[in-house]
């Protein structure tokens, strides 16, 4: 893990011994929740960043031919619900539906998969699982046929929420980048390392045997080369395809970074779905989460700005920030072998902050 963070923070002074009763009430009151780790300790509606999960799941039970083209007209209808989508996209294949976020697709793919098959793969990812890092990380919750059977029964509709992140599907931001993660690796799935190594006052290195330490795998993610490859172009398109989610925050100058990832749109009740500006309650959450470079990555992001609204427009721009920061202050010998062969002058690289509208993340 080479960050993680949660905003706003309190200050850390006030938490030392010195800490008033007004100033404790102000903390728990605040809307922001600032006491709590946000990247760890809460779990939240993953949204599109979920679909993954299905379109995996029929890929690798051969369910559909990802080809093929399903018209959407912006609903689905399933007995008397209607299951809505952001807008009509048309007819689009598999890899057309995640680049642009078509939830008509993902309904039709939820009826052909079936909640189960999408629960076997959201396991193999480590959603609904702990970390064990013992900072007290949320699991988050991935619903089973079992689980519905004794909470009311289970209705078809179910699926098709889950296979788009919603419903009780709840995630982690950490369970996010290690899933991404997994996807730009090739489809192995790690314990995360908090510790890179252990110095003494004098920077002398507490047993360097020990490190750096090895990551521990903890599991391999059951999907084809083939599949893993359909689903990084598409996670390419996002960004790159002018149809894209992401596109607002795409510029020609990304491509020597190469990302692929995937926004997403949170419902948390019935909203405005981000009209309003800055941070409002009644906005959705935002999320960006993706991978860089798209082949061999090294560096996986998770980005969620709470009811920041649409993905692609308020979480992209700050993932993206990330990136650029990695490659051109962090680690620029890991850069894009394309890019670092065309000898180019490298863009200077954005500081990532936080208009003053913004809210937690």
């Amino acid at each position: 893990v080479l960050a993680l963070a949660s905003h706003p923070t309190p200050d850390p002074n006030t938490l030392t011994g010195r800490l008033t009763r007004a100033e404790a009430q102000r903390m728990e009151s605040d809307p922001y929740r600032p006491l709590l780790d946000k990247a760890l300790r809460e779990s939240y509606y993953p949204g599109s960043t979920f679909k993954i999960v299905a379109a995996l799941s029929a890929l690798e039970e051969h369910l559909v031919d990802p080809n093929v083209r399903i018209p959407c007209h912006g609903r689905y209808e399933l007995g008397r619900h209607v299951f809505r989508c952001m807008k009509s996209h048309g007819p689009v294949n598999m890899h057309e539906a995640m680049a642009q976020s078509c939830n008509v697709y993902f309904y039709h793919l939820a009826e052909k998969v079936g909640l189960e098959r999408m629960a076997q793969m959201a396991s193999a990812f480590g959603f609904g699982e702990k970390l064990d890092l013992g900072l007290g990380e949320a699991s988050g919750f991935m619903p089973t046929l079992e689980y519905y059977k004794k909470n009311g029964g289970f209705r078809g509709g179910y699926a098709l929420n889950t296979a788009i992140g919603q419903g009780a599907v709840r995630a982690s931001v950490l369970q996010l980048a290690l899933a991404y993660a997994a996807l730009g690796n090739g489809g192995k799935l790690y314990q995360p390392l908090l510790v890179e190594r252990i110095e003494k006052p004098s920077g002398e290195v507490v047993d360097p045997s020990l490190w750096p330490a090895q990551p521990r795998l903890r599991g391999a993610i059951p999907v084809s080369a083939d599949s893993l490859e359909r689903m990084r172009r598409a996670l390419v398109d996002v960004l790159a395809d002018p149809k894209g989610t992401a596109a607002s925050a795409y510029s020609p100058g990304l491509a020597i970074y190469d990302i692929a990832g995937k926004s997403g749109t949170a419902q948390v009740r019935k909203n405005r779905r981000g009209e309003a500006s800055g941070w409002d309650t009644g906005n959705d959450h935002a999320w960006f989460v993706g991978f860089a470079p798209s082949r061999q990555a090294k560096i996986a992001v998770a980005v969620l700005i709470e009811h920041g609204g649409l993905g692609g427009h308020v979480a992209a721009p700050t993932a993206i920030d990330i990136i650029r920061g990695y490659f051109e202050e962090v680690a620029p010998e890991q850069r894009p072998r394309q890019y670092i062969s065309t000898g180019a002058a490298a863009p200077s690289a954005l500081k990532t902050t936080l208009p003053a509208s913004a809210g937690p993340q």
